[in-house]
């Protein structure tokens, strides 16, 4: 007596297990998310604390706050660099306005106000840069705004608290 172990139509178990190395194929093959900053700093602006993710690799600093869909009213980011420059910043991939504030050891140097997000579908090379007058290394970001309410201005010191 002959047992069949396979069934007479294999072609549901083919498709099913195609099905299932697809499905994992799929999940193995999903584009990283973007890196989350782990460490954060606090910086004052006068008695005004900011609670700051900070950017301090190249990834990080890369992605900055895009994609988030907004600020905490005392959230933000710092981008610690290596040496002092003329660091460039745009707001690709950017949600909402942001004040950016360039600084040299605890000193303010300069502060862009109100930096706008893109329109949707704006081409990169159409993106505004925001360049400050002289090198930095540290830049801030902070929610629209700041500035102007904490009377922030060039020359002013912050104090900034790493971990």
């Amino acid at each position: 007596m002959h047992e069949r172990l396979l069934p007479s139509n294999p072609w549901p178990w083919l498709l099913a297990v195609g099905f299932l190395a697809l499905l994992i194929g799929i999940r193995f093959t999903r584009p990283e998310p973007p890196p989350v900053p782990e460490r954060r700093a606090t910086a004052y602006f006068g008695s005004a604390a900011f609670d700051l993710d900070i950017a301090d690799t190249p990834a990080l600093r890369e992605q900055g706050l895009s994609g988030r869909p907004a600020l905490p009213r005392d959230g933000g980011m710092i981008f610690l660099f290596d040496y002092p420059d003329r660091h460039v910043f745009w707001m690709k991939g950017m949600r909402f306005p942001i004040d950016i504030f360039w600084i040299r050891g605890e000193t303010i140097l300069a502060i862009q106000e109100q930096a706008e997000p893109p329109r949707s579908g704006a081409a990169l090379e159409t993106l505004p840069r925001f360049v400050p007058p002289d090198q930095a290394d540290i830049v801030i970001e902070t929610r629209a705004g700041v500035a102007r309410e904490l009377g922030v201005r060039p020359g002013q010191r912050v104090r900034i608290l790493l971990p």
